[in-house]
């Protein structure tokens, strides 16, 4: 017992230093991995710090000051937004506004995590609860510490986001597809003007590589080549801008948290090293981002540099005849503000400049904005993409073609391929309004094929001017026009028949690009002779009276050869006009001939092809009137299936256009109908049949039981 008590003090005593060890090593594991953390978010490698920062919450689950750093990353993190509401709502019921200096031991949040718990809410479109936030910050804080004027642009932001989300621009996004976009984020897509060649980053595993892809026959994008290496880039170098004929290639790099320029130029099916731009462009400060003109010979860039109006500020520069930079040139305060000028790209045209601003009329963060060089130099006040290509978060990187119709943009979608993809964007306005295809059939009643008269006018009700016009397939009686978004009036026309009138309400927003409208032309009941009879002083005159109708005087419509001949065909016009003649060759148009009639009676001569032909004869008249007659000739070679041509066919009205389907082979699956005559043939050979039988039937009977008595 005494031993045991002598021992009890040591074993205790090992105990401790044992638990003491452990937990010192414990306790320098997770220092190391919060300065870790620490040094990702210093860089702003937000999605490389949050897992460590999840990770410590682990063992501290109730540290404020962590909940404050995994909140503040989420904000940045593609696909975390979201999340960052409830961290940070964590973070602010332990608030130490002393707190500006974290260390391991720091359990209280700063200040400040108000403010980013506003911008939580803000990107998350709730801009009440962003407004009371902000508010509650700016009561709190420190005016030496914190800038009030930051405090109040995203209290601006705020109450701009609340009215712009209610009036959004309309556009169409067009996702690259799966031969671009990945598992990881790609980004930074820059393009050529033709959009031929594109080049992209995207985010691997341990490094960011370089991406080229260029269109195929087809129209697709190619598989894309990885040319980090060919570049000389060890994996820190970003597209920013490729020339116009996508020959020369613009990069970004920070060489020492110094922001730098570099190009690189295509030749003889390969990227050449990177090289970096003069000391005109990489000033020694940052510079961030880089733009080159359709000609070639401006470059757009931002740069914080001594002299600026504050922050990044966007600057250009010309390159001379021996293709050296010259000096950077402020482009001006209606462009540049106090606060973050950045991503400008300048348009095919050179008159537009595109770029994202953290100041002017913003939503939030940054947002795209476009400016217009007048004639005088100078630029116009930026006006704002607008809410749906600007959102609440950041808006960076807008590469606008063909002078601002279309553009490439990348951002994370919840049902893109993974992080961030790329999109293409076609963007509508006065300039470029919305199009959609009118389509459908016009048709004389009875689904008769229109004349060569018919017409399609798609006009402006508000000063009935003709916007838009069309003619119906003589053929099928199908119609195809784009016509923009607006209000129409859209009048189908043929002389003789009844004008129809649609109208129709295209909104720029529509989902469907297709509007389909069928119509069918009824005859016009005019002047004395109407269909339903018409009163005069004492005499109604019936129904049944006509107008004696026009003809062409054509006695045979329907011709069944096997041989090569001429078919002759005798028509009767009127003398001076001229005489259209359209031919079709087993549904497809064959070409039309215009003829002078110098006489009333004349005779067509024809070479018929093999096949299903058909002679479409008109003659307008000189009071006006228009005659349609039709001659069709099925000529089959010997070898060939028989083209059907009915026995008696119904002769035509002068409206009356036969389709092709007429010639069709009869299915072979087709039961003629009964007559009475085949009908008694068909029982009397049944009686017959089943006679036979029974004679069959008796004679193996008999046979049987003769067999049967012998035994």
């Amino acid at each position: 017992m005494i031993k045991i008590l002598i021992f009890l003090p040591a074993i205790l005593l090992f105990a401790l230093q044992a638990e003491a060890q452990i937990y010192s090593q414990l306790f320098s594991g997770r220092q190391e991995m919060f300065l870790e953390a620490e040094s990702y978010f210093l860089f702003e490698e937000y999605n490389e710090a949050l897992p460590l920062y999840l990770e410590l919450l682990k063992d501290q689950p109730d540290n404020a000051f962590i909940y404050y750093r995994a909140g503040t990353c989420c904000i940045h993190t593609p696909g975390q937004k979201e999340k960052a509401i409830a961290y940070l709502e964590k973070a602010v019921e332990n608030i130490d506004p002393r707190n500006r200096r974290p260390t391991f031991r720091s359990t209280q949040a700063p200040l400040d995590a108000l403010f980013h718990l506003g911008n939580a809410y803000h990107v998350n479109y709730r801009f009440r609860e962003a407004l009371e936030i902000y508010s509650r910050f700016r009561d709190k804080m420190t005016p030496s510490v914190y800038n009030a004027d930051v405090v109040d642009a995203h209290i601006e932001a705020t109450l701009n986001a609340i009215e712009s989300v209610d009036q959004p621009i309309f556009f169409i996004e067009e996702n690259l597809g799966e031969r671009i976009n990945t598992r990881f984020s790609e980004t930074n897509p820059v393009v050529s003007a033709n959009e031929e060649v594109l080049v992209f980053t995207r985010e691997l595993p341990f490094y960011d590589g370089i991406f080229f892809s260029e269109r195929t026959d087809q129209g697709e994008w190619s598989w894309p080549l990885e040319i980090t290496s060919r570049l000389g880039s060890d994996g820190d170098f970003y597209p920013v801008s490729l020339s116009s004929d996508g020959r020369e290639l613009y990069l970004y790099k920070s060489d020492d948290l110094v922001g730098n320029i570099y190009v690189s130029r295509y030749s003889e099916d390969k990227w050449s090293a990177i090289e970096k731009l003069n000391d005109n462009i990489n000033s020694g400060y940052w510079e961030s981002h880089a733009s080159i003109s359709a000609s070639g010979d401006t470059l757009y860039f931002a740069s914080n540099r001594p002299g600026g109006f504050g922050g990044l500020d966007l600057y250009y520069s010309v390159r001379d005849e021996r293709g050296k930079w010259g000096p950077a040139i402020n482009l001006g305060k209606e462009i540049n503000t106090p606060y973050n000028e950045d991503t400008p790209f300048i348009s095919g045209n050179g008159r537009t400049l595109y770029f994202s601003s953290h100041g002017h009329k913003n939503i939030g963060g940054y947002d795209i904005f476009s400016s217009t060089r007048k004639n005088d130099g100078s630029w116009s006040t930026p006006v704002n993409a607008g809410y749906g290509i600007n959102t609440p978060d950041d808006d960076l990187f807008f590469v606008p073609v063909q002078n601002g119709k279309y553009a490439y943009y990348s951002k994370f979608d919840n049902e893109g391929f993974g992080e961030m993809d790329i999109y293409r964007y076609e963007i509508f306005s006065e300039k470029n309004p919305r199009k959609f295809l009118l389509t459908g059939k016009m048709l004389r009643a009875g689904g008769l094929q229109p004349g060569a008269g018919a017409e399609i006018k798609v006009v402006d009700p508000e000063n009935a001017n003709t916007v838009y016009s069309g003619k119906p397939d003589r053929l099928t009686g199908a119609y195809e026009i784009t016509v923009g978004a607006g209000e129409w009036e859209v009048f189908f026309c043929e002389e003789g028949y009844e004008e129809v009138t649609k109208t129709i309400s295209l909104a720029a927003d529509r989902e469907d690009n297709v509007l389909m409208v069928n119509v069918n032309m009824e005859r016009e009941e005019s002047g004395l002779f109407d269909i339903r009879g018409v009163i005069t002083d004492s005499i109604i005159l019936p129904p049944e009276t006509r107008l004696q109708e026009r003809t062409l005087g054509i006695d045979q419509h329907y011709y069944r050869i096997t041989g090569k001949e001429k078919i002759r065909i005798p028509l009767k016009v009127e003398s001076n006009t001229i005489l259209e003649v359209e031919k079709i060759i087993d549904g497809a148009s064959a070409g039309t001939e215009e003829i002078m009639m110098n006489a009333e009676n004349f005779t067509y001569e024809y070479d018929p092809v093999p096949g299903n032909n058909i002679l479409r004869f008109i003659n307008a008249g000189k009071n006006g009137d228009v005659v349609t007659e039709e001659v069709i000739i099925g000529f089959d070679l010997p070898d060939q299936e028989e083209v059907l041509i009915p026995e008696d066919p119904v002769m035509p009205d002068n409206d009356t256009v036969i389709a092709p389907e007429y010639f069709e082979t009869p299915d072979p699956e087709f039961e003629e109908e009964e007559t009475p005559e085949t009908g008694r043939a068909n029982r009397i050979w049944l009686i017959l049949i089943l006679s036979l039988l029974l004679l069959i039937a008796y004679y193996f009977k008999e046979r049987h039981s003769r067999k049967t008595g012998k035994e």
